[in-house]
């Protein structure tokens, strides 16, 4: 492998081939496309994610207590039946 490398290094080709994939490495930062995210851009996305989170942890208790209820109610009509009919 290190003879492969060797053989693209001497030919050129790996210096093409790291131009086409990783460009010429300059960072151009007077581009009008870049924004640059301020403290405050930090704080809101802060918000919004710890918001999320709470979400999140509030519908996993309401699921958890809907299944517990209906956990219990299916358990109650098992005993009803249970008593109407006690030899399955």
């Amino acid at each position: 492998m290190s003879l492969s490398i060797l053989s693209l290094q001497q030919n050129g080709d790996l210096q093409r081939i790291k131009d086409k994939w990783l460009g010429s490495g300059v960072c151009i930062t007077s581009s009008p496309d870049i924004v640059n995210m301020s403290s405050n851009s930090y704080g809101g996305l802060f918000i919004v994610i710890a918001l999320s989170y709470i979400v999140c942890i509030l519908l996993r208790f309401l699921c958890a207590r809907r299944n517990r209820a209906s956990a219990r109610h299916l358990h109650h009509h098992i005993e009803i039946e249970m008593r109407r009919n006690p030899n399955p």
